[in-house]
């Protein structure tokens, strides 16, 4: 019967919002008003990033790892998407120290917490 009740994101301890709605008010105070160009351009270019880290982790190559991935991480530390910046750092660290993780796990985790903020700023975007 418990499981069951994890399921939903409410009750669930696991769950967290992909992107700081905080970050995005302040950064939305700098920018005097309005952030959607900026919100669209990042999830835009959000695919093609995540491609570049997942492209460099199947071939094994180790520097292109770290540079798509320090990339992502200053993108995503920008908007807010402190897990996505938080995994990316992980993997480009990773990468600096010439190696690519190899279990797959943190890829995996990049890739749906990608989506994950894909999800939630089109829902802003929206608003």
């Amino acid at each position: 019967e418990m499981h069951e009740a994890n399921n939903t994101p409410s009750q669930d301890s696991e769950y967290h919002s992909a992107l700081n709605r905080g970050t995005l008010e302040q950064l939305r105070r700098d920018m005097g008003g309005d952030i959607k160009p900026q919100l669209t351009k990042f999830l835009e270019k959000l695919p093609d990033r995540l491609k570049a880290i997942s492209d460099a982790s199947n071939k094994g190559d180790a520097d292109g790892l770290s540079k798509a991935a320090h990339k992502l991480k200053g993108a995503a530390s920008t908007f807010g998407a402190e897990k996505l910046s938080d995994l990316a750092k992980q993997l480009e660290i990773a990468g600096k120290s010439g190696s690519v993780p190899d279990d797959g796990k943190l890829l995996t985790a990049i890739m749906d917490e990608g989506e994950a903020a894909q999800n939630e700023i089109k829902i802003i975007l929206e608003g």
